[in-house]
């Protein structure tokens, strides 16, 4: 760790534009996560830390039912506390992931601004502290850095396990990104076996099999008011009303309040292309990435990948209507794929491709205050 501090801080002293953009994002993380404190008080996602397995298997009830092993009542800051935690955690894990992946050498610390300074990464975090999507972009980085040993399939398939608990649309939003690792890391960067393929059906079997016990018999065995009072009881700070259809909600109901905000949401689709296009460098890096691995399979996993991956948010944009989170978390799983595919690409044994090609340096510079200035993108409607 010492040494990934040593480097990034000889990377800013080198590059001070970059280094000052760097400081503008952290600056804006402070700030968000100021208001988040004393101008946020967010009771739905509070209400999402007081479900708990009191009265059976359900859905969205793992976190509670961890803090009631050690709590009887559940405050706001606990989600203020566990939050920040996550922050701190997954940020300082995404430096040591960017340092081994690609370095802080030549112009990778402007790769390092438009990554972890992307509102789509931990200014999101912080706005949307509650929902916990931070569970899944922690953990893929942790796959990441473990080493690819016999326990690597167990304690990835025990991750996922718990991923899926804490919110099962992690099967769409994380999983499909952490399977990509998966495959990358057990079968494209060294030599597999027939074990390996039994304990990667094995792992998708489980995994599977719980994904739909949790979406289709995942609703607490209980009337909604029983389970409302329960988590009303357990509120230690004001809440005035709890949305219960996290619980009891089927996927047709869900699909029928989010084709009602359809109209609404394809009039700011103008804006989430200029998202988008606001982080054209990212995507021509990976594009040069993919083009420069020599091995035509793992191209073509590569890029079946993030195909794939981005059908699973179309998926989740028909069934769920929080559109800027889903928007944000596409994002992260594609960063998170930058580094997949760049494994790759070093693999092959290729030249790393510059990230700041010289003729486009002064555009480089403009995007990068464009993606410094955005300071987060939403929840349901993008900004």
């Amino acid at each position: 760790m010492n040494r990934v501090t040593s480097d990034f801080v000889d990377a800013v002293r080198r590059q001070r534009l970059w280094g000052f953009l760097l400081a503008i994002n952290v600056a804006i993380m402070v700030i968000l996560f100021y208001n988040k404190i004393f101008n946020d008080y967010s009771e739905n996602q509070y209400s999402f830390l007081l479900a708990t397995y009191h009265f059976g298997f359900a859905k969205r009830a793992f976190v509670g039912s961890v803090l009631a092993l050690f709590e009887s009542k559940v405050h706001y800051s606990d989600l203020l506390i566990m939050g920040g935690a996550l922050c701190l955690l997954t940020a300082a894990l995404f430096v040591v992931m960017f340092k081994r992946t690609f370095g802080f050498g030549a112009d990778r610390l402007q790769l390092f601004v438009f990554t972890f300074g992307s509102p789509f990464v931990f200014k999101n975090f912080i706005f949307t502290l509650g929902y916990f999507d931070i569970f899944g972009c922690l953990f893929a980085i942790i796959m990441m850095l473990l080493p690819v040993n016999a326990l690597f399939p167990l304690l990835v398939t025990a991750g996922c396990i718990i991923l899926l608990l804490i919110h099962h649309l992690h099967f769409l939003l994380y999983l499909p990104t952490i399977a990509f690792i998966w495959i990358v890391r057990i079968y494209c960067l060294r030599s597999f076996s027939a074990g390996d393929l039994m304990t990667t059906g094995a792992s998708a079997v489980v995994i599977a099999g719980l994904a739909f016990a949790l979406m289709f018999f995942g609703t607490p065995p209980v009337p909604a008011e029983t389970m409302n009072n329960d988590m009303l009881a357990r509120a230690a700070d004001p809440l005035t009303l709890i949305s219960m259809g996290a619980w009891y909600s089927t996927i047709a109901g869900e699909m029928h309040n989010t084709a009602q905000m359809w109209p609404a949401q394809l009039q700011r689709m103008p804006l989430v292309v200029l998202l988008i296009a606001a982080h054209w460098p990212l995507g021509a890096f990976m594009r040069r990435l993919i083009a420069g691995t020599s091995n035509r399979t793992h191209r073509g996993i590569a890029i079946t990948a993030i195909a794939v991956i981005s059908v699973a948010y179309v998926i989740i944009c028909v069934v769920a209507y929080d559109y800027a989170r889903w928007l944000s978390n596409w994002g992260v799983c594609m960063i998170l794929c930058l580094h997949a595919i760049a494994m790759l690409h070093r693999a092959s044994g290729a030249t790393p491709p510059s990230f700041v090609a010289p003729a486009q340096e002064k555009w480089i510079d403009i995007f990068g205050f464009i993606v410094t200035a955005l300071p987060r993108v939403g929840v349901i409607k993008v900004f």
